[in-house]
């Protein structure tokens, strides 16, 4: 059935689906980079991440990835075999161009996409909407491939017509969004890292994410929902072998689920382990050795995040096609921060979180509403730690 569904290409990738059009519109990316006080920002509160020992990456997506490769108009007519950044953006807007990568060396420098926006912050429990900060890390892999934990029998059968290990060109979803308030009486234009507290962190996982409340120093572990923060107020993330999905790092070797969609059905197995689906594996996290790498600061506005056609080429196989921009890594209704974070907390035993996902109605591609946002901000609100150095709500204020 694969080979005969993979036997023709959709016309348009992700970037085109709808809603994006309006959503770009109402929130256009910025044309200028991070500033310096964001720099300050983004450095300060970098994650720290982990992969396997035989990972070759994250590399840097300029220098490395697109410096490798292959760039072809709408009409399919080679612009360039040498394509740097200023190349890329002229075909930026373009849904029908394409980039093909042509790795020379699997080494790369690894380098970390990112930038930093401000957004209106509202929860059950909070006396009136206050402004947060979010900052976005980008790591960049050659190629993405499926879940290291299926069975033996699915990867051989992957294999035959495909590479499980490469199934896509391109993995620049690999991101993590930290959300942070200043403390009581700062404004959040003028705070600076020892005046914000990080209080959520989102991470992709496949096609969806997955947020955590923060919690400082070694408290707050009992509740499944939490992540540890350092003394520095750094978190630790583990990269998974093959996907690149991103969990708290834990010293040893796990296994996470995993399914390709995030929807009530899947939902329900990744939150209690029952009803498995048919398409859904294992995340394998085995943490060797630390990254090392640079930020990159690139405008919110450029090819990286916003490029519409492919950036990477494309393959007779549903999913096998590459990615777009970084930008168009989830629905369109749930692009905005606030949302995503609320939206994918979620955590082992929340057995109502596949009805709230239901009752969210995304077919309709219309942005959520208030009230089928209620459950998903107060589920967040309750794992939060009380605090008095904050103006966020806990549990005690529901």
């Amino acid at each position: 059935m694969l080979l005969v569904t993979g036997c023709t290409l959709d016309d348009a990738n992700f970037s085109q689906y709808p809603g994006f059009d309006a959503y770009l519109s109402a929130f256009p990316p910025a044309d200028e980079p991070a500033s310096e006080r964001e720099r300050h920002l983004l450095k300060a509160f970098r994650p720290r991440f982990y992969v396997a020992a035989d990972e070759t990456g994250p590399i840097s997506f300029y220098d490395d990835y697109i410096a490798e490769g292959r760039l072809y108009d709408a009409a399919g007519e080679l612009v360039a075999t040498d394509v740097d950044r200023a190349l890329l953006n002229e075909y930026r807007d373009d849904p029908q161009a394409l980039f093909v990568h042509e790795p020379v060396s699997e080494g790369g420098t690894p380098v970390v996409a990112a930038r930093a926006s401000t957004s209106v912050l509202r929860l059950p429990g909070m006396e009136a909407p206050e402004a947060a900060v979010f900052l976005h890390y980008h790591l960049v892999f050659r190629h993405s491939g499926i879940a290291a934990g299926i069975t033996g029998w699915q990867r051989a059968a992957l294999d035959l017509i495909g590479d499980a290990d490469d199934w896509h060109q391109l993995d620049h979803y690999a991101a993590v969004t930290l959300a942070l308030v200043p403390e009581p009486g700062v404004a959040v234009d003028k705070a600076g890292p020892e005046e914000l507290i990080p209080f959520a962190a989102t991470m992709q996982q496949h096609n969806y994410m997955r947020a955590y409340a923060l919690v400082g120093g070694t408290v707050g572990g009992d509740h499944p929902g939490r992540m540890v923060m350092d003394a520095n107020h750094r978190i630790a993330v583990d990269v998974a072998e093959a996907s690149h999905a991103l969990f708290p790092h834990a010293r040893e070797r796990r296994r996470h689920r995993a399914v390709r969609f995030l929807d009530a059905d899947s939902a329900q197995y990744l939150v209690s382990g029952h009803s498995r689906p048919l398409i859904s594996g294992d995340d394998v996290t085995d943490p060797a050795r630390e990254v090392d790498y640079a930020l990159q600061f690139l405008p919110p506005s450029d090819a990286f995040y916003t490029f519409q056609g492919w950036l990477g080429e494309r393959r007779r196989l549903p999913g096998r096609d590459s990615p777009p921009g970084a930008l168009y890594n989830t629905l369109p209704p749930l692009q905005p921060e606030r949302v995503q974070m609320s939206v994918f907390f979620w955590f082992e035993g929340a057995a109502d979180y596949p009805r709230d996902l239901a009752g969210l109605e995304l077919h309709t591609w219309r942005p959520p509403r208030e009230e089928s946002l209620a459950p998903f901000q107060h589920r967040l609100v309750r794992a939060l730690p009380c605090r008095d150095d904050w103006t966020l709500p806990c549990a005690r204020d529901l």
